[in-house]
């Protein structure tokens, strides 16, 4: 190049856009300043941009103080971590019995493939456009239990709560509560469970199909869900062995309360077997679902009730298959 104003040759020009691209890469895994960005560093950054973002974890998360509230619109966190044989295993993200999660105000976020564990309070709370929660382990948590507690998926008001190909296990306190919402969980697995109930529900549709609730307990409410005022279905899915244990409770495995409004409930094609509450004197009566005897609810069963354990308002109760999926 020659003085007096000559341009500058293509290939330089192209090579220092190169150069700026790879250095606007290299940053997002190292700061600027030299230090090496964690797993943790790079899940805050990306809920933290103003753009849909899908951030690939490779490695675990332990928080070191509780999650900021979300100001990225469109959020996925897929974990992408390796066994020391090369094989993918989900990433943990860990509250360190300590800190709580994801919350929003009109988002949409996905979490997949991952462990969510040692949180306190809510895993994913608030206000979301759509949450999808998929082939995840949401264990050891700890929330408060109680019919009008939040849940550790807490949220109001999303078009839909997505939970499917995951499992609840060995978490304390209630697990999801839902109002205005549309919750669809496809094969998810709750096991041994405690404090409860797992599920609650208001002005909300609860699609639960190919689920397994095995072993949960419960001190009032319900072991498993407390439907109240919208539409409950539960299609070929399992409760075993759930229990209250407090005197006086009732709803082994489901409280049908529908106390603030009409609801209608569907069991079809559901296999119940051990569900119990307790009774004085350290006894127990098989108990799989409770009818409020004052409640405004329609409850069927496809293709027949079973035998034993539908208690309370028992003329609520049908044996149809109407309004079940094919």
């Amino acid at each position: 190049m020659r003085g007096g104003g000559g341009s500058t040759p293509l290939s330089l020009t192209r090579g220092l856009q190169l150069l700026l691209l790879s250095l606007t890469l290299l940053c997002l895994a190292v700061s600027c300043n030299g230090a090496r960005m964690t797993q943790e560093d790079l899940l805050r950054a990306a809920m933290a941009r103003k753009t849909k973002t899908v951030l690939q974890l490779t490695g675990d998360v332990r928080l070191t103080r509780d999650l900021e509230p979300m100001t990225c619109p469109d959020l996925a966190v897929i974990g992408s971590c390796k066994t020391r044989s090369g094989r993918r295993r989900r990433c943990t993200i860990d509250g360190q019995k300590r800190f709580s999660g994801f919350a929003g105000s009109g988002q949409t976020l996905t979490l997949d493939n991952l462990e969510l564990a040692g949180f306190i309070g809510t895993i994913v709370g608030h206000v979301f456009h759509m949450a999808t929660i998929s082939n995840c382990l949401v264990s050891g948590n700890v929330n408060l239990a109680g019919t009008d507690v939040p849940g550790v998926i807490n949220v109001v008001g999303a078009d839909d709560v997505v939970i499917k190909n995951s499992q609840f296990i060995r978490n304390k306190g209630k697990m999801i509560s839902i109002m205005y919402t549309r919750l669809t969980a496809t094969n998810v697995l709750f096991r041994s469970n405690e404090g409860g109930p797992l599920i609650s529900h208001h002005r909300a549709e609860v699609t639960c199909v190919g689920c397994r609730f095995e072993g949960n307990k419960a001190a009032e409410g319900a072991a498993v869900l407390v439907a109240n005022y919208g539409i409950v279905i539960f299609s070929r899915s399992s409760f075993v062995g759930n229990s209250l244990t407090r005197v006086g409770e009732r709803g082994g495995a489901v409280n049908v309360v529908s106390s603030l409004g009409p609801l209608a409930a569907r069991f079809c094609n559901c296999f119940f077997n051990g569900n119990t509450i307790a009774l004085p004197r350290g006894k127990k009566m098989t108990e799989h679902v409770y009818l409020e005897p004052t409640a405004s609810q329609s409850v069927s069963f496809c293709k027949k009730r079973p035998a034993m354990g539908i208690n309370g308002n028992i003329s609520h109760a049908i044996d149809s298959c109407d309004g079940c999926p094919a």
